[in-house]
């Protein structure tokens, strides 16, 4: 067997003979492209970092060698976007108040305190602290933190996590539930009145704590040409740590160490007003810039009438950086989607059986909120002609055998019949509807980029393979990657995009 090496920054990119092949897809290809993106050379691929700049170099230059024609411009792969990066800001303030106005403790952002990441207005207050336990409403369980307590207009302090026991009928015992998720007990605050929320992190360690207030100083980003929106309707939190926990307790009727004794001999924590009030001045800087990029190309069309129209095929390539626990590689989040979609483009180049236009799109920004999608499908001479979008996240893993299909049958009544037919008369891997259902608690089919189109009423289908145990982890690594599932996608997506590309007709839009 012939092998090619190619040097890639400091990675050694290597490539095996066509033999281990569908004949269309390469699977040591897959594995090739895949274990470099995913590798700890590029730091988790992190939007508006030199990673994913490096990723994106990776994909121009496989593009290149394939022969596919950049799409921005007659040179230019690359889409560029600048972000808007908000974040809160280092004058913000949080002091305790005595009855004269004096300040009795006062905590400095950055050290002590933060604030959330997510943006809103301007919140300045002085206001009482209620402590309320957990800060848990759960009827199924006879549970509830708020029960005889006011907090209307005031600030709830909760501790992190919810109730743990060996009785796994009481908040299912040692497992977590929804209940301990603090965007739950935000939502479960703001019903009962609150003005604002204070907890602890779940853990103390202090290599936590940096990587929180790392992520903190980061920010959150936006697309810098759009107004600067809230990007939540939520009430205003801030994180602060063990020490500062317990110096606020120190003006409540219990110390920090005796709800600790309360939760190691299993008593309901108590809810208690502290002595002093909280001044808080939150304020944000949303003058931070950050740039990143789209890495686009295509492979023209050999209808001189259809070659105007195209048919989408995405991924995204970026991935959320580097974590507590180290780097997050993101092997199956999306090295695995974007390893696939550079074999489909190369088989599409090398074919060039498409009447119509193939569009390939590496969407950045994706863990950001679908920031490079929505970018893209601003530009209306894609999204007029564009038919169909199939969008690849997370493909590489679980069974070989199946793979979730999302949002086949929300545009368009053609589409899902076409992808049934489609799959059926070649690789016949087994779709399961399962998450598809309106009803899912996860609402994945809004999740990912294939939604930046659905929105701009381009009928399109999301693959993905609902493997949570290592989502977001930096447990996320090439070793758990089956190619074999990688393979059989990647086929059923380019026969997809080829039977769409071929049709007489555009899908029609009717739902």
């Amino acid at each position: 067997m012939v092998l090619i090496t190619v040097l890639f920054g400091c990675k050694e990119h290597t490539r095996e003979s066509p033999d281990m092949t569908d004949g269309l897809i390469n699977i040591n290809s897959l594995r090739a492209d895949l274990e470099f993106l995913s590798s700890d050379e590029l730091e988790g691929r992190e939007a508006g970092t030199q990673s994913e700049k490096l990723a994106s170099l990776f994909i121009m230059s496989e593009l290149t060698k394939y022969g596919i024609e950049p799409f921005v411009n007659a040179t230019e792969y690359f889409q560029n976007i600048n972000l808007r990066v908000i974040r809160f800001s280092d004058k913000s303030t949080f002091a305790l108040i005595n009855e004269r106005n004096e300040k009795t403790l006062e905590f400095e952002y950055g050290i002590n305190f933060i604030g959330s990441t997510a943006y809103y207005d301007k919140f300045d207050t002085t206001a009482k602290i209620v402590f309320v336990g957990y800060g848990i409403t759960a009827e199924e369980y006879n549970y509830d933190d708020y029960a005889n307590v006011n907090v209307e207009g005031k600030i709830v302090l909760i501790y992190p996590g919810e109730p743990q026991n060996d009785d796994s009928t009481f908040f299912e015992g040692k497992k977590r539930t929804v209940y301990s998720s603090l965007y739950r007990k935000l939502d479960t605050a703001s019903e009962h009145g609150a003005l604002a929320l204070i907890c602890m992190p779940e853990s103390d360690k202090e290599s936590d704590w940096r990587f929180l207030l790392n992520n903190a100083q980061k920010g959150k980003y936006q697309l810098k040409d759009k107004p600067v929106v809230k990007s939540t309707n939520r009430i205003p939190y801030i994180i602060i740590n063990k020490e500062s926990f317990s110096k606020l307790l120190d003006f409540s009727p219990q110390s920090y160490q005796q709800i600790q004794t309360c939760l190691s001999t299993g008593k309901t924590l108590p809810s208690f007003k502290l002595s002093e009030v909280a001044r808080i001045s939150w304020m944000f800087d949303t003058t931070g810039t950050v740039g990143v990029r789209n890495v686009i190309g295509k492979i023209e069309g050999t209808d001189p009438e259809l070659k105007h129209e195209y048919i989408g095929i995405g991924a995204h390539y970026d991935h959320i950086g580097i974590g507590i626990s180290g780097i997050n590689n993101g092997a199956d989040d999306n090295a695995s989607g974007t390893a696939a979609l550079l074999e489909i483009a190369r088989a599409f180049s090398e074919r060039k059986e498409n009447k119509r236009t193939i569009l390939i799109a590496f969407h950045t920004a994706e863990e950001e909120g679908s920031l490079g999608s929505q970018y893209l499908v601003k530009d209306t001479s894609i999204t007029n002609n564009m038919d169909v979008h199939i969008n690849m996240d997370m493909i590489g893993r679980g069974s070989a055998d199946s793979i979730y299909c999302l949002g086949s049958d929300k545009l368009s009544s053609e589409l899902y019949d076409f992808v049934e037919s489609v799959n059926k008369q070649g690789v016949n891997i087994y779709l399961d509807y399962s998450l598809n259902d309106p009803n899912d608690p996860h609402r994945f089919y809004y999740r990912s980029d294939h939604y930046s189109y659905a929105r701009k009423r381009i009928p399109s289908v999301f693959f993905f393979d609902y493997e949570m145990a290592d989502y977001h982890r930096s447990t996320d690594d090439a070793d758990k990657i089956n190619y074999t599932k990688i393979l059989r996608v990647a086929r059923l997506v380019y026969e997809l995009a080829l039977s769409a590309a071929n049709r007489e007709s555009k899908f029609t839009v009717d739902l």
